[in-house]
């Protein structure tokens, strides 16, 4: 029984009253009902440690298979909840301004295809869902050619928190650039909305233009694409006069019935943007003395209704845009049973090191690769000392 467990989920997908998610502390696959809130253990990437961390960082169901998207692996991950086997499509090795260790935020269900929404990986990928074909759609080298200038201020990240789709072209950000994707001909474009130093982290389409939301500066903006204009809205987006700067709250912007929704990691309430351009908070049933500074790090939007796993609270709140009503299904880990990863554990000989777990041999490696690798003698009395911090480790587990 894992009734204490606090479940730090990943990526995760909900349909038909079934959701299921990675976590971000452990490799591991689950299945919560929605009903009963029961969760249950499914399986675990052959392709990595029990203990490596933050995997996947999102999800789609589609004809009873499960796509993860990479965050830290380099493989996609298919679950198929029939035959409760997995898969996987691995990532194409491409050197980029990114830091390799961190691959695609999200993914996008395009009738044959799942398209792989880069946040450092210098590469879209499309994989069709049937012969696993996979086009890579390298877009980086173009967005240079068309801003030079584009490293000297900017953080290099694409898509990191939001995209939109329409018609066939698919938008996504790169600091203060939007990505125009075709996603039938692959072609790739650029635009810049303004000059000025911006790090877009949201887009939606609002009417004939867009919502745009600024990590930076804590702002959001209406950009009229056909005519080249942006003009920042008056919008409390709930600083209190503070910059947002990188960790700030925006994470996703969305078209809902009547408007737009910007949903704030930090934020116990929706910020709503309705058809004639007025601003409301729609507050939220979070309980922010329960969690962290992040309340919520991701969610799951289905048709008008939205789904956050909340931190430290072993529960999912759901909410309809429709009427605005809200629920809290309550994870039930009475019958989650998590020998099989526990018993794979102990045969991995793991040493924490400022919270980051490593295999023994790893955090030697590490250790002497940033003394840049000593002597032989040093490297035998680093061994040494490494078996005693383990054994000290195992003692106190």
């Amino acid at each position: 029984m894992e009734k204490d467990r606090q479940m730090n989920i990943g990526g995760f997908d909900v349909e038909a009253g079934h959701m299921y998610f990675s976590t971000h502390d452990m490799n591991g696959i689950f299945h919560m009902d929605m009903t009963d809130g029961k969760v249950r253990y499914v399986t675990m990437s052959e392709k990595y440690k029990a203990g490596d961390m933050a995997l996947y960082q999102n999800a789609i169901v589609d004809n009873e298979k499960v796509w993860f998207a990479p965050y830290s692996a380099d493989h996609i991950l298919i679950y198929d909840s029939v035959s409760a086997g997995c898969e996987y499509i691995p990532l194409p090795e491409l050197k980029g301004h990114g830091r390799d260790s961190v691959k695609c935020y999200g993914i996008y269900d395009d009738e044959k295809w799942m398209i792989l929404i880069p946040a450092e990986y210098p590469a879209i990928v499309r994989v069709h869902k049937e012969t696993y074909k996979t086009d890579v759609i390298q877009w980086e080298e173009k967005l240079l050619k068309t801003y030079p200038d584009f490293l000297k201020g900017e953080m290099y990240l694409a898509a990191a928190w939001d995209f939109e789709v329409v018609g066939e072209t698919m938008y996504l950000l790169a600091g203060n650039v939007v990505m125009k994707y075709n996603m039938k001909t692959n072609a790739l474009s650029y635009t810049r909305p303004g000059g000025e130093e911006r790090n877009l982290c949201g887009i939606a389409r609002f009417g004939e233009k867009f919502i745009l939301v600024d990590r930076m500066n804590g702002a959001c903006m209406l950009w009229d694409e056909a005519h080249g204009r942006i003009e920042t809205m008056s919008a409390d987006m709930g600083y209190r006069g503070l910059k947002a700067k990188d960790d700030g709250c925006p994470l996703g912007v969305y078209q809902v019935r009547d408007g737009i929704v910007i949903i704030q990691a930090k934020a116990d309430f929706l910020l709503h943007i309705d058809q004639s351009g007025q601003f409301r908070r729609r507050n939220l049933l979070i309980d922010k003395k329960r969690s962290d500074d992040y309340l919520f790090s991701h969610v799951r939007r289905k048709g008008n209704q939205f789904f956050f796993p909340l931190n430290r609270q072993n529960s999912i709140l759901c909410v309809d845009t429709d009427d605005w009503s809200q629920k809290i299904v309550k994870m039930d880990l009475s019958e989650l049973d998590l020998a099989p990863v526990r018993e794979k554990m102990d045969t991995e000989e793991f040493i924490s090191e400022n919270a980051t777990c490593y295999r023994l041999s790893d955090f030697l490696q590490k250790t002497v690769e940033g003394q840049g690798r000593e002597q032989e003698a040093g490297n035998r009395e680093l061994d040494i000392k490494g078996e005693q911090i383990f054994s000290e480790c195992r003692r106190l587990c």
